[in-house]
């Protein structure tokens, strides 16, 4: 099952557990910027903590959800849509396949985090799926999503059957 960007935001990259133990080859840590709100968001789920999510920077993307699933939205706040309406940060939400997600500008802050039931699928690279863009590996090919990537979601697809 996957997810469709549509629009890509500022710079939205799939981040996971921290790379560590690395430092020595010359890779730091990694991962989430707020590792507080990239828990929290999987927390929400019952992914687990460190399971891949969506971490959008100052604009957020825009998505086309393609399975059934429930989703959470953590970190700064922005204006966040399903299909038009408002959602709230911070809960569970549910959205049905052909549905589209869009983040806008955050307010305070500087990072949104978007985690699914049952996590994102990255490239995993020295034991994490975190992308490090200065080496361009982890994550979705190593670098920030781009208009017309498609995701894919691992394990629970759909929550809110």
């Amino acid at each position: 099952m996957t997810i469709s960007v549509l629009k890509p935001g500022l710079q939205t990259t799939i981040q996971a557990a921290p790379r560590i133990g690395m430092r020595h080859l010359g890779v730091p840590r990694s991962g989430a910027a707020d590792c507080l709100s990239h828990a929290l968001a999987n927390r929400l789920l019952g992914n687990d903590l460190f399971a891949p999510v969506l971490e959008a920077a100052l604009v957020g993307p825009s998505l086309r959800i393609n399975l059934n699933t429930s989703f959470a939205l953590t970190g700064a706040h922005a204006n966040a849509t399903l299909n038009g309406e408002s959602v709230d940060f911070h809960r569970a939400l549910h959205a049905r396949a052909g549905d589209e997600l869009n983040i806008g500008p955050v307010g305070i802050g500087s990072r949104v985090y978007i985690a699914f039931a049952g996590s994102l699928f990255g490239d995993d690279i020295l034991g994490s799926m975190s992308t490090y863009l200065p080496a361009g590996f982890g994550g979705y090919r190593g670098r920030p999503l781009a208009e017309g990537d498609v995701l894919q979601i691992a394990g629970r697809y759909s929550a809110c059957d």
